[in-house]
């Protein structure tokens, strides 16, 4: 996924480009959950150690 890092209007250069980035991973990390099961989002793994993504 490519993305400009430009904030909304009015905003600092800088600000702008934090808040972009900021967007850019609630998006990214909310297309990535959005179909896992609330079991598979909880679950730790055989010794409750790791988090759901983590193999």
């Amino acid at each position: 996924m490519i993305s400009d890092l430009i904030g909304e209007p009015g905003m600092e250069p800088v600000v702008g480009m934090l808040y972009s980035m900021v967007d850019g991973n609630y998006k990214r990390l909310k297309t990535i959950v959005e179909a896992m099961s609330h079991e598979e989002l909880d679950y730790k793994g055989p010794n409750q150690k790791y988090n759901s993504t983590r193999s």
